[in-house]
């Protein structure tokens, strides 16, 4: 006989999860779930440090970096020295705050970088993950599932201009072809 999991047992999460930063303003942002990794990072622009260990940026919300959260202003919970895989090394700002993801809100660290090459704004670790979720690598978006994307519909004029031109080169290029110019 199956049990109920209880409130407190860990909840089963996908690869990719929208998690929510509310103190941030943030509703939904999309992260990679990396149980590789030991700490989160967030892809953020125009970070600016502040007096009295504070620090203020804007969360890139899209990969271009177009579409920027309002400005964060937030204490800096600690500085680390960060060395990449191919040797490089760097400062990187640590910051404290509460995400909500799966239903579970909790306060984690969060590197602030720049992601921007990255597919997820948002990158959780297991020390964000440890006690509170197990993750299933073969699934995605358990909870909440992400936004559709808006794509950008071409005019109907728009459409036959570009369906026009592709019949002008197709022909162009019979012509040419039996012509043998080709």
């Amino acid at each position: 006989m199956d049990e109920a999991p209880k409130d407190d047992a860990p909840r089963l999460i996908g690869w990719r999860e929208i998690v929510a930063i509310p103190d941030w303003g943030i509703e939904a942002i999309e992260a990679k779930v990396d149980t590789g990794a030991r700490s989160s990072a967030i892809d953020v622009s125009q970070i600016e440090e502040l007096p009295d260990g504070r620090v203020r940026f804007h969360v890139a919300l899209d990969r271009a970096g177009e579409l920027l959260s309002p400005a964060v202003e937030t204490a800096v919970s600690r500085r680390v020295r960060i060395r990449s895989s191919l040797g490089h090394a760097h400062d990187r700002l640590i910051v404290r705050a509460h995400i909500q993801v799966a239903g579970v809100d909790k306060e984690i660290e969060i590197g602030l970088v720049r992601r921007r090459r990255m597919l997820s704004r948002m990158l959780l670790g297991r020390l964000a993950l440890q006690g509170d979720f197990h993750v299933d690598p073969g699934r995605r978006y358990l909870f909440v599932k992400p936004a559709r994307r808006k794509r950008k519909r071409r005019s109907a004029m728009a459409r036959t201009a570009h369906s026009a031109g592709c019949a002008a080169l197709v022909l162009g290029g019979l012509v040419l072809g039996l012509l043998g110019w080709s």
